[in-house]
C-alpha cells in the first residue's frame, strides 16, 4: 500500500464522513432493524450477576455502540459491553458518550486498548482457561477492513457466543457501489495489490462464512456520497476525499496514480454519478448487514473441510 501519515488518512477519513450521510443512514438502520435482531438474544434471565454480554469491536468513538446499546436497553437493564478499540483518542471519546447517556448509567464496560487480534489472542486464552464468560451479541461495524485474518477473526468471535448469541457485521458492498465500478478501469493494479491491501467487500466476508458452515442473513443498504470538491482543482476537501477514495479502492493516494489513470478515473466517477440542479454531484454507495446467529445445530468448520455451497437469505426490509 502507498502509504500517508496517519493523520493525513484521519483527516481524509474525516473528509468522507463529512460528506456522505453513512452515518445517519446507518444510525437510522440500528433504530429500524436493530431491535429485531436483539430480540431473539438468550436473555430472559439476564441480572446484576448474569447481565447481557457484548463484544464491539473496533468500537470507534462508539457512535454506533451507543444507538445498539440504547436498544438493548429497552429488554434489559443489565449489560456489560467489551469495547475494542486500537486508537486511545476513540476510546476517550466512547467514554464521554456513555457518561453523557442516562439511559446507560447502569450499563458496565471493560474498555480493551488493542487491534483485534491482540484482544483475539487474549480471550482464546482465557476461553481455555474457562475465565471468559462466553457472549450474547457481537458485533463488528466496518471494521473487518483492517483484519488481519478475516477467517480467524470471524471463527474465534464465533466461538465466544452462546448458543443463540448473534454476531452482527457490516462492510462494504459491491451491489449499489458507483464507486466500485468507477475503479474497474484500474482492474490491473488492483489485482497487483497483496491480499492484505486489497478492500474487503460483502462477497468476501460471505464466502468466509460458506466456507466455515455458517448461515447467515443479509440485507443491503444504500447511502450516497458527495463528490462535488473532487472536481474543483484548488479544492482542499476534494483532494482529501479523493485520497480517501482512492486509499481504500486502489491502495494508493490520488496522486500516486498514473496521470491517464487518474483522468480515467474522473471521467469513470462522472459516468456513474448523480448530477443535481444544484450543482451537487453524488454517487452510490452501500454496504451489507450480515447477521450470523449461534445455533447448537451448526458446526463451526475449518476452510479446509467446510462445504462451499451457499446458505444466504435476505433479510426483509421493515
Amino acid at each position: 500500500m502507498t502509504t500517508i501519515e496517519e493523520y493525513h488518512y484521519l483527516d481524509a477519513l474525516t473528509e468522507f464522513i463529512r460528506r456522505c450521510d453513512q452515518e445517519e443512514v446507518m444510525l437510522a438502520w440500528i433504530k429500524n432493524r436493530c431491535l429485531n435482531i436483539l430480540n431473539v438474544l438468550p436473555i430472559e434471565k439476564s441480572s446484576p450477576l448474569n447481565p447481557v454480554r457484548v463484544v464491539g469491536v473496533g468500537c470507534g468513538n462508539g457512535i454506533m455502540d451507543v444507538q445498539i446499546l440504547r436498544e438493548l436497553s429497552s429488554l434489559s437493564a443489565f449489560t456489560q459491553q467489551i469495547a475494542v478499540e486500537p486508537n486511545d483518542s476513540e476510546l476517550l471519546r466512547f467514554k464521554a458518550r456513555i457518561e453523557e447517556d442516562e439511559r446507560l448509567k447502569s450499563f458496565t464496560f471493560d474498555w480493551i486498548h488493542a487491534t483485534t487480534e491482540g484482544f483475539e489472542a487474549t480471550m482464546n486464552q482465557l476461553i481455555a482457561e474457562g475465565a471468559f464468560p462466553k457472549v450474547h451479541f457481537v458485533h463488528m461495524l466496518q471494521m473487518l477492513y483492517h483484519a488481519r485474518d478475516v477467517d480467524s477473526t470471524i471463527s474465534n468471535y464465533y466461538r465466544a457466543l452462546l448458543d443463540g448469541g448473534v454476531m452482527l457485521i457490516t462492510i462494504a458492498s459491491k451491489k449499489n457501489n458507483d464507486l466500485f465500478k468507477s475503479f474497474l478501469d484500474l482492474e490491473p493494479k488492483r489485482n497487483k495489490q497483496t491480499p492484505k491491501n486489497k478492500k474487503r467487500y460483502g462477497d468476501d466476508v460471505t464466502r468466509v462464512l460458506r466456507r466455515l458452515g455458517l448461515k447467515y442473513d443479509i440485507e443491503n443498504v444504500i447511502y450516497h456520497l458527495d463528490i462535488t470538491e473532487c472536481f474543483k482543482e484548488d479544492s482542499k476537501s476534494g483532494k482529501l476525499l479523493l485520497d480517501f477514495i482512492c486509499l481504500t479502492n486502489a491502495a494508493q493516494v490520488y496522486q500516486t496514480l498514473t496521470t491517464s489513470d487518474r483522468d480515467r478515473l474522473m471521467k469513470r466517477l462522472l459516468d456513474h454519478c448523480e448530477q443535481h440542479p444544484d450543482g451537487r454531484v453524488t454517487v452510490r454507495l452501500s454496504f451489507d448487514a450480515i447477521v450470523v446467529t449461534k445455533s447448537s445445530e451448526q458446526t463451526l468448520l475449518t476452510p479446509s473441510s467446510a462445504d462451499s455451497s451457499a446458505v444466504e437469505n435476505k433479510m426483509d426490509a421493515q
